[in-house]
């Protein structure tokens, strides 16, 4: 059985160079997150009230995600991701991710799934 801290490497590991923060760890940022999501919903013409009607949520809580001040779940993130077109990862980073850390990441889901089933 694979532990949290081995997991967690995994994906520090994974994304070098992208949003090191103390330590050299990945970290997230809601603000940025926020501005991110903010700038994709303008640039494709869609209100909050529209998003949120989309996405199963209030018009306050698209609002409170694009201030930075409510965090979003991970059901949201992929629903929100799916709707723009986006990959996650840009919504969290600003990055995307190359070819070859899809290929790896690929790898790690692939070993994690043989594990759970050993």
């Amino acid at each position: 059985m694979l532990n949290d801290r081995f997991v967690q490497q995994q994906v520090y590991l994974s994304f070098p160079g992208c949003c090191l923060g103390k330590d050299n760890f990945m970290y997230f940022d809601q603000k940025e997150f926020g501005m991110r999501l903010k700038e994709i919903r303008r640039n494709k013409g869609i209100t909050q009230e529209k998003l949120a009607q989309e996405m199963n949520v209030s018009w306050n809580h698209i609002s409170k995600l694009e201030r930075g001040t409510r965090s979003c779940s991970l059901d949201l993130l992929i629903a929100i991701s799916k709707y723009f077109g986006v990959s996650t990862d840009y919504l969290l980073t600003g990055k995307e991710m190359s070819i070859e850390r899809n290929r790896i990441l690929s790898v790690i889901r692939d070993l994690t799934e043989i594990a759970q089933s050993l």
